[in-house]
């Protein structure tokens, strides 16, 4: 037998019938948050049904009860945050990055539950709603999505993702997990005001600080397979290398310290 997760939709039909026969009332969106969170195991999403049951008062179980309990950030606050920076106004997504912070949110999960945000709209960018089938929300918040989308071209969603991504892998090594997450606001929302940011591809394709690591004498192959992006220092060098205080000025270095910074952790 092949067995596979069970899909969002029927987790939430089967939610759905046994909080009827149980006299449970539940949101709707609150069962979606359910389903996702139990990543396709109905085991696991009838105990966290559960648990909120016991938990919850008359008013029945809300979207807000399983996201406070779940420590996942309510999905208007990801469309807050996405539209800021869909609109290029950093200071907005910062408003709202202190929102969800003061709100007790974990910043780790947060970070998560953006990426997959992006994801989301990158699905929708590309296949519209003949995709819609593969993003676990409600119709209502995939309308939301579709909207938002207008906001980005398909280029800025998978740089979006790209930069979130590289933001959980430094929030590893850094001793504030807001930081990076404020520099990544910054990086989407002002990319035209920071040229360095963008500049130098062949450098940053072919930069590796392990290179630096593993090489005593502080040099790195910056060619990409094609001549030295530098003249100086060839004389005694092999081709297609130079010395690293050469060709990497400060703020080379300040753009790639995480990376080397992380790569001495690994390497202790």
């Amino acid at each position: 037998f092949d067995f596979k997760r069970i899909s969002i939709k029927t987790t939430v039909e089967a939610l759905q019938a046994i909080s009827q026969k149980e006299g449970f009332s539940v949101d709707p969106q609150a069962l979606y948050a359910i389903a996702k969170a139990a990543q396709g195991s109905l085991r696991d999403a009838l105990s966290i049904l559960d648990q909120l049951s016991s938990l919850s008062d008359r008013g029945g179980i809300q979207a807000k009860d399983v996201f406070a309990m779940l420590g996942l950030v309510e999905t208007e606050w990801l469309l807050e945050a996405a539209d800021a920076l869909g609109k290029k106004n950093c200071a907005l997504a910062l408003e709202v990055l202190e929102k969800i912070v003061e709100s007790g949110k974990d910043i780790k999960q947060l970070m998560r539950d953006l990426t997959e945000h992006f994801r989301h709209l990158m699905i929708i960018k590309i296949g519209g709603k003949a995709l819609g089938r593969l993003v676990d929300y409600p119709t209502a918040v995939k309308e939301k999505l579709l909207q938002q989308c207008e906001y980005f071209t398909l280029k800025e969603i998978l740089t979006a993702i790209a930069t979130l991504i590289e933001t959980q892998e430094n929030a590893r090594i850094t001793e504030s997990l807001r930081l990076p997450l404020e520099i990544a606001f910054a990086k989407l929302t002002y990319t035209q005001d920071m040229p360095s940011l963008n500049k130098e591809p062949k450098l940053e394709r072919s930069f590796s600080s392990l290179d630096l690591l593993n090489n005593e004498k502080g040099q790195i192959d910056i060619s990409n397979g094609e001549n030295s992006l530098e003249e100086e220092g060839k004389g005694d060098q092999p081709p297609g290398r130079s010395e690293v205080s050469l060709t990497l000025d400060l703020e080379k270095i300040k753009h790639f310290w995480d990376a080397l910074t992380f790569a001495v952790s690994k390497e202790r």
